[in-house]
């Protein structure tokens, strides 16, 4: 069994933020497109007016843009404070208001890859675009990194952080 045990530093924070913030708006933006999209087949069958349109586009759009202001720090709630990693599952638990919470369970079978940002590890899955799970190498305290690599060496890549 290995597992992950802490709160985040700011660097992972940060890092989990980043990635969670572009796919966030990878998902809005395909929403939006769909959106004007209808827009603009309503527009052309006189469904709706130009107002209509432009004002839903404005809108779309300035709400994709807020998702890119939102700071690191408001994603704190959502990270957990124990990962425990066994044989077949990930287990996720989030410490809210003073309780652990068993939050999530997930296969291993279904990581897709797991990302080596040197300070910590961001762990992928398949058939879920916006999952993720960021785990702390310094916060390790069942198990060693070196269990952890070799359990999941054919997924690991390596990104050195520029």
């Amino acid at each position: 069994m290995i597992e992950f045990y802490g709160s985040l530093s700011d660097n992972c924070i940060s890092i989990s933020s980043k990635i969670q913030n572009i796919k966030d708006g990878l998902v809005f933006m395909m929403g939006t497109l769909f959106s004007i999209i209808i827009s603009i087949i309503l527009l052309i069958f006189n469904i709706s007016s130009y107002t209509y349109f432009l004002g839903l586009s404005a809108l779309l759009v300035v709400i994709n843009i807020c998702l890119f202001v939102v700071p690191a720090k408001s994603i704190v709630y959502k990270l957990p404070r124990k990962i425990s990693i066994t044989k077949d599952f990930i287990v996720l638990e989030i410490d809210y208001l003073g309780k652990n919470i068993k939050a999530k369970s997930n296969k291993l079978a279904r990581i897709n890859k797991i990302i080596d940002y040197g300070e910590c590890y961001f762990i992928t899955f398949k058939n879920n675009f916006t999952e993720h799970i960021i785990c702390q190498k310094d916060l390790i305290v069942k198990g060693t990194l070196e269990d952890f690599e070799n359990l999941f060496k054919e997924k690991i890549v390596r990104k050195i952080k520029k």
